[in-house]
């Protein structure tokens, strides 16, 4: 949607203000019905709702993108066309319109829209803490639902602004940032819970529309139909001509193909809103029962013909037709599906079970590509090749979204592996295999260009930045190996197991290297994933246990406070060693095991932190500091002008170097903190 957000924008508010307009005039014109009652007629008429094109889309494979735009207009006009129904309803009060009023009826328009999606983010910033600290599924679905209620009450009731475009921004929170939160059983059922929401509520508004509609007025109105309907479907034409063009001239977004403008408008059916806004009209207005009869006509006429011809006009333009590349990953696709089925008969053969010449008959007549396809397939490898890159990076996604819902996986961190295999299947659709295998992408920038005068203005805070910044870092390159191994561990193809194989071990490598400069970071990562594991384990072992009867309810809470009790011993011990003290670093080093905890307590007093940077280099022998120097993180390299063993000696945490008696130089291989501690009394 971030993609398409300007042509969805422009067809929900631009598209729909024109399409208001002349329908407005056009029953003006052509019914001689006066114009603020025409244009409330045409801002209620004018609001898509493709539930029956979307669901076809499904059916037929129709482009992604053609989805979205179509669905994301629909979310967006619903808002757009409510606010123009209020405010137009405002002016039927109104005995003489002057210019001023109409400026300021445009104005209470963006204040009511943008005032109302102003409502909803504000109560998404206020609903983010409750729903990072709610963890039982039924609660975290309640909260969808007091959101969406709560959003709109507050806009339109009390605030008096738009109340669908509140839920609207709020919804948009909840689907995208807020879900992150959510556990596996709330994920599972709030799709299901809220497709059974607006299922109810279009019934509920079918149903009234039924109830109220009079028959003998419907037929009545029959001359006017058709000329509504031509009105309604041109003003629909020319609102997507009048837009969508100008945005492709100025290449504001991706180009929209003329085919996709022409379903886009076929496929604006009119729906529930419509039919909802027409029985809120006032009961004053007395064109309210012909508006009735009429946009039920409309309604109903968009569903008996847009509705059953968008499938012909999909196939007429040639929308549901494979690109190049899906006819490859077809071939492709069933190739492998047919060598997965063969392989499980084969085996069957092997014991005995099935006749291996009735196997192999069933396998000719039945081969879903003949041998001509099947050698195309075979030279065509570059392809088979950009396909199995391709899968396999999908996997690797899908398996990071499900160690989310699982909990293994914290909220950042799966944003940045999203956001990185994202960017590597970008590379590999626009450049292929070979692009891919020499493009280096960074996963999570360590340095930034501020940090330089963020380490003057605050030395300390800066550290405290930059481990941040390297713990995140080190937590994603960890489930980044553990997710390509997952891929691998499934893998036939050689070629991509080739390439996955290098990037792990360069991933590797990184890993390795920063664990060895900051293990307290180490500790950090790998005993949080240990943490969120053993809650895991145990909450599937307690829900398998309860509902085979094997434990109580009693017996599961028991189970549960002690394995939280564990958990939170555990996680003190680890918070101590992620953040060592002065002191704990002192009492860490050989060179002060002798000392009493009181004495480790007086070094650490007196001992004062120092920054080092990759490179810098600090000459030993008394020239820097007459004590010892300790190790708090990064890495060093003690360097002599002699060789000898300790030449290429490394230091990481805890280790100390005697600055008075040791000789040469540490260099600094990557950047960290070292403590300058006092020589204790005695030597």
């Amino acid at each position: 949607m971030q993609r398409d957000l300007v042509p969805v924008s422009a067809l929900a508010v631009v598209g729909l203000i024109l399409s208001t307009i002349l329908v407005g005039f056009g029953m003006h014109w052509g019914l001689s019905i006066a114009i603020i009652p025409a244009l409330l007629f045409g801002a209620l008429i004018s609001a898509t709702d493709p539930v029956a094109v979307v669901a076809l889309f499904k059916e037929v494979g129709a482009p992604k993108r053609l989805n979205l735009l179509v669905e994301g207009e629909s979310l967006f006009n619903d808002g757009t066309a409510i606010v123009a129904f209020t405010a137009l309803l405002g002016l039927l009060s109104v005995d003489t319109i002057t210019g001023d009023y109409l400026g300021q009826a445009l104005l209470r328009f963006f204040v009511v829209f943008f005032g109302g999606v102003a409502v909803g983010a504000v109560l998404a910033v206020i609903l983010a803490p409750f729903v990072q600290l709610c963890r039982n599924g039924t609660a975290q679905i309640g909260l969808t639902i007091f959101g969406a209620y709560a959003s709109f009450i507050i806009a339109d009731h009390f605030l008096h602004l738009s109340g669908v475009m509140s839920t609207v921004a709020l919804g948009l929170f909840m689907g995208t940032r807020a879900r992150l939160e959510f556990n596996r059983e709330a994920l599972h059922g709030m799709g299901h819970m809220w497709e059974l929401m607006a299922l109810s509520a279009n019934t509920l508004v079918f149903i009234a529309v039924g109830l109220t509609v009079d028959m003998a007025l419907l037929f009545k109105s029959i001359e006017f139909i058709p000329i509504t309907l031509l009105i309604v479907i041109l003003a629909r034409a020319v609102a997507i001509v009048a837009v969508v063009p100008l945005l492709n001239q100025f290449k504001l977004c991706q180009p929209v193909s003329a085919s996709y403008q022409f379903i886009m408008f076929w496929g604006g059916l009119r729906g529930g809103l419509a039919l909802a806004l027409v029985l809120l009209l006032p009961d004053t207005l007395a064109e309210k029962p012909l508006f009735l009869a009429l946009a039920t006509s409309v309604v109903l006429a968009t569903l008996l013909v847009n509705a059953l011809t968008i499938g012909p006009a999909l196939r007429w333009l040639g929308i549901d037709r494979l690109t190049a590349e899906e006819q490859s990953v077809f071939r492709h696709s069933l190739a492998k599906l047919w060598q997965s089925i063969y392989h499980g008969l084969h085996h069957d053969t092997k014991g005995g079970l099935l006749s291996p010449q009735v196997v192999e008959r069933f396998v000719r007549q039945s081969a879903p590509l003949t041998r001509s396809q099947q050698q195309r397939q075979a030279k065509d490898l570059e392809d088979d090749l950009r396909i199995g890159l391709r899968s396999a990076l999908l996997s690797e996604g899908l398996f990071y979204e499900i160690q989310m819902e699982d909990g293994l996986l914290g909220k950042a961190v799966y944003l940045d592996l999203k956001h990185f295999t994202q960017e590597r299947l970008d590379v590999l659709d626009r450049k292929g295999p070979n692009a891919l295998a020499m493009t280096r992408l960074t996963l999570i920038p360590v340095d930034r260009p501020w940090d330089g005068s963020l380490e003057k203005l605050s030395p300390s805070l800066y550290v405290r930045v930059k481990e941040k910044r390297l713990t995140r870092l080190l937590n994603a390159l960890f489930h980044l190996e553990r997710g390509l191994h997952h891929v691998m561990d499934h893998l036939e193809d050689d070629s991509v197991r080739s390439y996955l194989e290098r990037e792990s071990s360069l991933i590797y490598l990184q890993y390795t290297q920063l664990c060895q400069a900051y293990p307290h970071l180490l500790f950090q990562v790998q005993g949080d994933f240990i943490a969120r594991s053993l809650g895991l384990q145990t909450e599937r072992w307690l829900d398998r246990s309860y509902k085979s009867g094997l434990i109580t309810r009693a017996v599961y809470n028991k189970v549960a406070e002690a394995v939280v009790a564990q958990e939170d011993k555990a996680m003190q011990m680890l918070e101590r060693f992620q953040h060592p003290s002065p002191s704990d670093l002192i009492a860490q080093a050989s060179a002060f095991h002798h000392l009493t905890q009181q004495g480790i307590e007086a070094l650490a007093a007196n001992a004062k932190t120092r920054i080092l940077h990759a490179g810098e280099v600090l000459k030993l022998g008394g020239e820097v500091h007459e004590g010892f120097i300790v190790v708090k993180s990064g890495m060093y390299e003690h360097v002599q002008a002699t060789k000898d063993h300790r030449r290429h000696a490394h230091f990481i945490t805890g280790d100390a170097v005697d600055g008075q008696r040791e000789v040469g130089m540490l260099k600094t291989v990557v950047p960290g903190e070292i403590l300058l501690v006092d020589r204790p009394l005695g030597g």
